[in-house]
């Protein structure tokens, strides 16, 4: 039986945001890592955790790549005009608040059974879905990734099935060890629309996990719409997720993709010499919210389930939190951020209903839309009982009216501000690494994991 846990009643507004980067704004590149605070005037990059052994110094490939691990200046990337609306005369858009004054206005406080929630929320998650993908193992290659450079001794599984969907992908690196290992789960960014898994290979971050013998996967999800007329339009919500434009699926089922990947890798714990007990998963930019949403709700097992996969565990015992969003509810935005609530919908417009298949308005304003909310705010989620985080942002926390694109608000670093405060006052084990607060940790993402898996 999964505890029940004590949670906020969604906030109620009239407006609210959206989130993220499409094509024409996507995520930042996870970079090579910042052991203390960058200067204020560099460029914001994301770091994720890739890290020189020996002095730790910035490497810049000179390759850009979505969500890669590399150096990347978003200062600069145009605003898709799918979602971005008259950005000129919206700087001027009312009040702003002072840089450091985040409001925190969560709502009245109320006791809700979230674990039924998703009960019922995801009861047709799998309706009509055969396990036929079990059979789909990918390829596996006895000599390891050919494709990878400079990696331990390992094999290396690729394009395997987690689940019934054709972007339910996964690759993984398996470390020579004759006990069981840990496994870290990275999971890319794009905006839900775009971005690879394979990106995970123009970092450092597989090289050092494996080299400390923790195994690593890297996964591909469904997508989401490109557009909000498409969305609104769509019979279902849990499609085939193969097209943008054409079957997009909707947020919260890319968001249970996500979980159901750690629990495959548990379902697979023996073949492939895992220990089930120490699980990690980390991502940057829309990857970051689905691995901190995996990380903050009750565990999704459901015992007795026709598909063994999803009888497994979800839950992770580590999470890494790169140049991500502060929940998904929306709503919440405005208070979280400290901005102007009619501002931050002229700069990001139709993006929320890209993923959430509802208007603005009944979003907030039907019962539907309220649930919805609670099933995607994992701001709200997080508890005690949750694994130790890190959440990681470099970029400078610019004002209001200095903001000039879209990226800039969806990768804004007080929304980091707010989940390390957040965790900390629920009484979770937490880091941030920032400009400005560096506090919990003194080195990134991956070495954050390696620690923690050494530890449980």
């Amino acid at each position: 039986m999964r505890m029940l846990r004590q949670r906020l009643g969604s906030h109620l507004l009239t407006v609210s945001v959206v989130w993220l980067g499409a094509v024409a704004c996507p995520s930042p590149q996870v970079d090579p890592v910042e052991t203390g605070p960058v200067a204020s005037d560099a460029s914001p990059h994301v770091d994720a955790g890739v890290q020189s052994p020996d002095t730790g110094a910035r490497r810049d490939l000179g390759i850009a790549i979505e969500d890669s691990g590399l150096s990347r200046d978003v200062s600069s990337v145009p605003v898709d005009a799918s979602f971005a609306v008259d950005t000129g005369s919206a700087l001027d858009a009312g009040p702003e608040r002072p840089d450091s004054g985040l409001s925190r206005d969560t709502g009245p406080e109320v006791v809700d059974d979230l674990d039924a929630l998703l009960d019922r929320w995801f009861a047709d998650y799998n309706q009509g879905q055969s396990t036929d993908y079990l059979e789909d193992e990918g390829r596996h290659f006895v000599d390891g990734d050919a494709q990878a450079q400079d990696l331990p001794e390992h094999q290396y599984y690729e394009n395997v099935s987690y689940g019934p969907f054709n972007r339910n992908r996964l690759d993984f690196w398996q470390p020579v060890s004759a006990e069981p290992t840990p496994v870290a789960v990275f999971i890319h960014g794009g905006g839900f629309v775009s971005g690879e898994r394979q990106s995970l290979r123009q970092t450092g971050a597989l090289r050092r996990l494996l080299s400390a013998g923790i195994g690593v996967a890297t996964i591909s999800y469904r997508w989401a719409f490109r557009g909000p007329r498409a969305a609104l339009a769509a019979q279902i919500p849990n499609g085939s997720g193969d097209n943008q434009d054409t079957n997009g699926v909707r947020l919260d089922y890319i968001l249970r993709d996500c979980a159901r990947s750690i629990q495959y890798l548990r379902f697979r714990s023996a073949d492939w010499n895992l220990d089930p007990n120490k699980v990690a998963v980390w991502g940057s930019s829309a990857g970051a919210g689905c691995a901190l949403w995996t990380a903050s709700v009750p565990d999704l097992a459901q015992e007795g389930h026709s598909d063994p996969v999803l009888q497994q565990s979800s839950r992770v015992q580590v999470v890494g939190h790169n140049y991500g969003q502060v929940t998904y509810a929306f709503q919440r935005w405005p208070a979280l951020l400290g901005f102007d609530r009619d501002w931050l919908l002229n700069q990001l417009g139709n993006k929320q209903t890209s993923l959430t298949h509802l208007s603005v308005e009944d979003f907030t304003g039907t019962p539907l839309g309220r649930d919805l909310s609670t099933v995607l705010d994992y701001y709200q989620h997080l508890d005690a009982s949750d694994p130790p985080m890190i959440t990681v942002n470099n970029s400078v926390d610019l004002a209001q009216a200095s903001i000039t694109n879209a990226s800039q608000v969806l990768h804004h670093v007080r929304g980091h501000y707010a989940l390390f405060e957040r965790c900390q006052g629920v009484g979770m084990t937490c880091a941030i690494r920032s400009r400005a607060r560096n506090e919990g940790f003194e080195q990134d993402i991956v070495a954050f994991v390696i620690q923690r898996l050494a530890d449980d």
